[in-house]
């Protein structure tokens, strides 16, 4: 007998293999897997590159059914029939006819004729004309002739499961279940067909029975059909995250309808770049056009590759305005990094403290202030070592004499500084604004107002003032080198002035301020050896130095030399937070992450702090000492703290709600943060990018998009290139349908492998 031919219908999908591992069920009624359970997204864990990515492609909640249907495309007979119907080469001639004219695509003449030769041979012809029914879509019709079929005895289980695919077309799940029953009841009717494990692979597929299916497929007695059983084994193999079992089904017998899949699942292996080339083919072979094209900028887009992925997604939205927002709607959240405590202690180390931002900004809390003439004023500083510049050290032992006779300008500098020295650095900030709003042309003032601003972790505020300050005197080097370094972070850096600064640094006396000077400059470009110089030659106890000294060995893994110069900087502030975060660091980040947690706490629990330093001083001692609570398990009762200390407060509650928010962000109160940050914001008028970014995060995190959104635009008016800002903003663009401002976000970020430390996306599904 001729076997029955059984195709898998590609319906809207051309690749074929569309099938996730999760389905769920409607909440009104419990539905089939195999059709009525929407699609969901399977996390692959092979990378974080692609992590929460790749199913995401997976025909996302779509509505088409899961798996392909099943169709006999061809005259059906058995052996028997043969014999007893095919002796009249009329009735045959009439059927190769009617074949042929169905396979040219004169569908209807084709119909017609299948009807007229049921005048004939209905086992045959109802069976066939079955077949072409539903082929063309005539679900109800097909019905009819399979049960014709049926009732002749004939084609048994192939008619039952034609039947059934047709009850699926129409979304009959009462049907679908009976006809499926049975052709299961006649599948022992196959057992001596060389078909029979393909039979029995097709039922039970159709039943959920995965395993059973993936048996028979796996132990086949027929090597007919290899290519549709080689896409049924992957589906089975997909279903059950076996991706490099699936991948190795579809590629040893290649198709071209195959390379969207394929592109899906090297996508969700962390294969970006067999993912982007299967995907490419699928384009060319406009095999789902706008599906591959999206799935493509999306996997760009997660590799880091945003200046590309702005490209496509720009391309794809032009070309298909009208489709682009049916398929894989974005969702974006907050990274599990920043809450769960094993993800936190792994990404501590490269991504928090040995971050380039962190590592500046904690130059700058041990960064000298300036006095103007300093040879009139030092003497009415106590601090010990002070000559031109006063030492930022928080919980220092100077005082001012307020009853020197001292200019109304060197006076208040005095004051302003003194205020930043004793945990008072938002008081300090506005003086030193309202000075410079009356004398804008004060180098050191600038300098000043600079320094608290990178303190508070305003750092294009800061790279502002630092600049003018040494536009305003070329001498005052420390002013341009923190500029450079401000521009590093919030990715404004201009080669043509840190050419300049470098050349004329590079024609000063050697002496220990511009040796300084330049060892600051080579560690900004990573020349550590020509800053190793500079430790053998320097021999001082001063904050800046012990500090600077500290960093340029622990980047050079100069184990020895970075513990004795953090040792030294305790010795001189053993009441600070941050030498204590540092020093913790330096004798433990090479343990493993529990050990290093646990030594931390210890650490942390026998010092006796000042808090201040904490509630009122920089920026970088909230931001890391909240890291560390969260590492160590420490974060509700700083919160609780933090809440105390808040009611109590009357004079200035600024930084106290600046630490609340942020600690309230990492304990997932969303809410609560957001709140805190809008009354800063509105309130008390604290509207600079840095507030406004934290401030997004947490409207994220409480999921207001689009108050998110808003936020994120004053940021990036005010901080145009921070990566940051602009990455969130595209995501939530992208969210919330805007496929052009997202574009607008993404383009010009110019990055190569960025990946953000605070937000990811997913492709949300209907079951979310």
């Amino acid at each position: 007998m001729a076997e029955e031919e059984i195709i898998i219908i590609e319906e809207e999908e051309a690749a074929g293999l569309d099938i996730v591992a999760e389905t769920y069920e409607d909440e009104d009624t419990a539905k089939p897997a195999f059709k009525l359970k929407r699609k969901h997204i399977i996390i692959a864990s092979v990378s974080l590159f692609l992590l929460l990515f790749l199913l995401i492609l997976l025909n996302l909640g779509n509505d088409k059914p899961m798996h392909k249907n099943i169709v006999i495309s061809e005259e059906q007979t058995t052996e028997k029939e043969k014999i007893k119907h095919l002796s009249s080469s009329q009735i045959q001639q009439m059927i190769t006819r009617a074949n042929v004219l169905y396979e040219s695509g004169h569908k209807n003449d084709a119909l017609k004729l299948y009807e007229k030769i049921a005048t004939f041979s209905e086992s045959i012809s109802y069976y066939n004309l079955g077949v072409a029914q539903l082929k063309d879509k005539q679900y109800e019709k097909a019905i009819k002739s399979f049960n014709l079929a049926i009732k002749n005895k004939q084609n048994l289980c192939v008619s039952s499961l034609n039947a059934a695919v047709a009850s699926l077309e129409l979304n009959d799940k009462k049907r679908f279940q009976n006809y499926i029953n049975m052709a299961y009841s006649y599948l022992p009717e196959e057992s001596t067909s060389p078909m029979y494990s393909y039979y029995y692979s097709l039922v039970n597929f159709y039943q959920e029975n995965y395993l059973e299916a993936l048996s028979s497929l796996e132990h086949r007695s027929s090597e007919n059909y290899v290519l549709t059983q080689d896409q049924l084994h992957a589906k089975i193999n997909i279903l059950f995250s076996s991706y490099y079992s699936a991948i190795s089904n579809l590629e040893k017998n290649y198709q071209d309808e195959n390379s969207f899949t394929l592109g899906l699942l090297y996508a969700n292996l962390g294969d970006s770049v067999l993912a982007k080339k299967y995907l490419r083919l699928a384009i060319e072979q406009r095999n789902e056009p706008v599906k591959a094209q999206l799935a493509l900028s999306y996997i760009t887009l997660k590799a880091g590759q945003i200046d590309e992925a702005s490209v496509l997604l720009n391309s794809i939205t032009d070309m298909y305005p009208d489709e682009i927002y049916n398929y894989y709607p974005i969702e974006t959240y907050l990274k599990e990094s920043l809450f769960d405590i094993d993800l936190a202690q792994n990404n501590f180390h490269e991504n928090i403290i040995h971050n380039t931002s962190t590592i500046y900004q904690i130059l700058f809390y041990f960064a000298p202030y300036k006095i103007f003439n300093a040879d009139r004023t030092i003497s009415y500083i106590r601090k010990g070592n002070a000559n031109i510049s006063i030492d930022n050290i928080s919980g220092a032992s100077g005082y001012l004499n307020t009853g020197a006779s001292l200019s109304n300008v060197n006076l208040n500098i005095a004051k302003s500084i003194h205020m930043a020295l004793n945990f008072k650095l938002q008081e300090a900030n506005q003086k030193l604004q309202e000075l410079v709003n009356t004398y804008p042309n004060h180098s050191i003032l600038q300098y000043n107002l600079g320094l608290t601003y990178a303190q508070l972790g305003k750092i294009n505020l800061a790279h502002k003032h630092f600049l003018k300050s040494n536009h305003l005197d070329a001498k005052n080097y420390l002013s341009g080198i923190f500029a450079i370094m401000c521009a590093k972070i919030i990715n404004q850096e201009n080669p043509t002035f840190n050419k300049i600064l470098k050349s004329n640094l590079a024609h000063e006396d050697k002496t220990p301020e511009f040796d300084l000077y330049r060892a600051l400059l080579h560690f900004k470009e990573g020349n550590f050896p020509a800053t190793y110089a500079w430790i053998e030659e320097v021999n001082t106890n001063k904050p800046f130095h012990l500090a600077f000294e500290t960093l340029i060995a622990k980047s050079m893994n100069k184990d020895k030399i970075a513990q004795k110069s953090i040792q030294k900087l305790i010795k001189v502030l053993p009441d600070d937070i941050l030498p204590h975060l540092m020093y913790i660091d330096i004798f433990y980040s090479k343990e493993d992450n529990k050990f290093f947690a646990r030594k931390a706490m210890a650490h942390l629990k026998h010092q006796k702090f000042h808090m201040d330093d904490y509630y009122y001083g920089p920026f970088i001692t909230k931001y890391l000492y909240t890291q560390y609570a969260q590492i160590t398990g420490s974060l509700y009762p700083l919160k609780q703290e933090l809440q105390d200390r808040l009611s109590i407060e009357t004079k200035n509650p600024i930084s106290i709600m600046q630490a609340l928010a942020l600690v309230s962000i990492y304990t997932k109160d969303f809410e609560q943060a957001y709140s805190i940050y809008n009354e800063l914001i509105d309130t008390f008028k604290q509207q600079d990018s840095h507030t406004l970014f934290l401030a997004a995060i947490a409207a994220t995190g409480a999921q207001h998009p689009a108050n998110a959104i808003a936020l994120l635009e004053l940021a990036r008016r005010k901080n145009p290139k921070h990566k940051e800002s602009r990455y969130a903003l595209g995501l939530l663009y992208l969210q919330t349908q805007n496929n052009k401002g997202a574009v607008t976000a993404f383009r010009y970020m110019g990055s190569m492998n960025f990946q953000s430390q605070f937000f990811n996306f997913r492709i949300k599904t209907n079951k979310d």
